[in-house]
């Protein structure tokens, strides 16, 4: 008797853990879901306001991490309704006392303990709080290749790479998040130090040797995952550039805390120190100050997640046409209504500025806000060839302002904002420098490309030479400015920024290489009277 009612309180205490440990899951997978939801919702609304077309799945990667906590959430819903089925059904009394019977329960209830210890949860909670404690979120639960995209692959060795969906498996790495506006991957790592220990000992770890001892070669040669995993992302970023550059890796160990173990801290140290080929790493422990910080409230995390990275932007920015144009075009400043005689990209734009709001006040106006303003005198001359031929007599007052006809203005730049602020129904940026100056234009020397400009000389690379290919004589002189004097060109020009990364990309003789930096703003905008004018009318 003695042995049944301990059985049975057995069943009673396994019955009893399993729902208070479906439980907690029901409720960090609710809480989870819930701050995922939220994420998709503010990235959705910052994304209206910031690019032209809306993403049908939102943030890359969020859909199939909402998925899996949706999931788990029902399959654990259920458990516990069946787990309770039983508390309710059987009392200490009738619960079964058939030894058989007996054994069976206590298996398959401890199976069900253990199938919840190993939940997913635990490690998405930890990797979102990692995720909240940084900022310009770009993709969740990515993979990237390491097979090069343009331009020689090393992997192939002059062979064409196989496609996306048939490579093979160690050639493609796994990022928990990519942030900083794309410039920095983020891989978090769970594996705790019992485990780790255990793989070194099985990879043959030489354990008490030093760091001097085992040379900077064996740092290449590390077979503990952690060391194979890195070297694979270091590949991977090498051939998924981000602006020029290999994005940085940042490797988080959430559950091994440095200075708890001497040869944990040396597998750290290795790690740190694995040939990196241009691009930077930073390993963070759980005891590091990035962990151990306060996480961010809710609504400050998703604030900075979705916040658009301007840090990349320089102080003075070069601002092509279709950016003056904007600048100075009734369909940014005034709620005008559609005309039989507009044309219809002109149609479009004024739907979209009501459907939107105002795309300067959310999209332009803080790339150029503070900064010193400069265009070309082609870029000058040709707007002023526009608004002489197409302008309202709202956009030519507008265009006196921003960037006056005679090259000069006797006004300061409260004064412009002010009359600005006039012609405009949206507020107008307190901060803008105006009016925008008129700087020198860049000439390609004799010798193709050396590119001088106010007996500046600086030497670009080929590709700069072969920009004509894909830009106009107009839009080559401006490119060429910015990219000789290393500052920023803005532009609605989606098309030709991308051709020019391209071509960069293609002409690349050495991991240095940077290309110009142009940021888009993503908003075609033309003058209200008939719309973007024809070729033909400008030349």
């Amino acid at each position: 008797m003695d042995r049944q009612n301990d059985e049975i309180e057995t069943l009673q205490t396994l019955l009893d853990q399993a729902c208070a440990k479906a439980e907690d899951i029901l409720r960090r997978t609710a809480s989870l879901l819930s701050e995922f939801l939220s994420l998709r919702s503010v990235f959705q609304q910052c994304h209206d306001s910031h690019q032209r077309h809306s993403t049908v799945n939102g943030l890359p990667g969020l859909k199939g991490l909402v998925t899996s906590v949706t999931t788990e959430h029902a399959a654990v819903k259920r458990l516990l309704e069946e787990l309770r089925a039983q508390l309710s059904a059987q009392d200490r009394s009738t619960l079964s006392t058939q030894d058989k019977d007996d054994f069976r329960r206590v298996e398959t209830l401890k199976q069900t303990c253990e199938r919840l210890d190993c939940s997913n949860i635990y490690s998405e909670e930890a990797a979102w709080d990692v995720v909240k404690r940084c900022s310009g979120l770009e993709q969740l639960a990515s993979k990237f290749s390491l097979h090069t995209t343009i331009g020689p692959c090393s992997l192939c060795k002059g062979k064409k790479c196989p496609p996306k969906g048939k490579q093979d498996s160690k050639s493609v790495v796994h990022v928990d998040a990519v942030v900083n506006g794309g410039a920095e991957w983020l891989r978090i790592i769970g594996l705790g130090e019992r485990r780790l220990l255990h793989e070194m000992a099985e990879m043959g770890w030489d354990w008490g040797a030093s760091d001097e001892s085992s040379g900077d070669d064996d740092d290449d040669d590390c077979e503990v995952s952690v060391a194979v995993i890195l070297r694979q992302l270091v590949a991977a970023a090498r051939a998924n550039r981000h602006n020029y550059r290999p994005p940085s890796l940042h490797i988080v160990f959430t559950r091994v805390a440095e200075g708890s173990d001497s040869e944990i801290d040396r597998l750290i140290r290795k790690l740190r120190s694995i040939p990196k080929h241009g691009v930077e790493i930073r390993v963070d422990c759980s005891n590091s100050e990035f962990l151990t910080s306060p996480s961010p409230p809710l609504e400050t995390a998703l604030r900075n997640l979705v916040t658009e990275d301007l840090s990349d932007i320089t102080s003075t920015v070069n601002l092509d046409c279709s950016i003056l144009v904007a600048l100075a075009s009734d369909v940014t400043h005034s709620a005008i209504e559609k005309q039989t005689w507009h044309r219809w990209d002109v149609a479009s734009q004024i739907d979209e500025e009501k459907k939107v709001g105002s795309t300067l006040v959310k999209a332009l106006y803080p790339v150029l806000r503070s900064r010193r303003l400069v265009c070309t005198a082609k870029a000058a001359e040709r707007f002023w060839t526009i608004v002489d031929t197409l302008a309202t007599a709202t956009e030519a007052a507008r265009a006196e302002l921003i960037l006056p006809k005679a090259g000069n203005t006797e006004k300061t730049s409260e004064e412009l904002l002010a009359e600005l602020q006039t012609l405009s129904i949206n507020p107008v940026d307190p901060n803008l420098r105006l009016p925008i100056e008129v700087v020198t234009p860049v000439d390609l020397t004799t010798e193709g490309r050396d590119l001088a400009t106010d007996n500046e000389p600086r030497r670009l690379p080929r590709s700069a030479e072969l920009i004509s290919t894909v830009a106009s004589d107009l839009n080559r002189d401006i490119i060429l400015y910015g990219w000789l004097h290393q500052i920023t060109t803005v532009t609605a020009n989606n098309s030709l920024a991308k051709q020019i990364r391209l071509l960069v990309e293609e002409q690349r003789t050495d991991d240095d290489q940077a290309g110009p930096s142009i940021r888009v703003f993503p908003f075609t905008r033309a003058l209200a009277t008939k719309g973007r004018p024809a070729r033909s009318e400008l030349s």
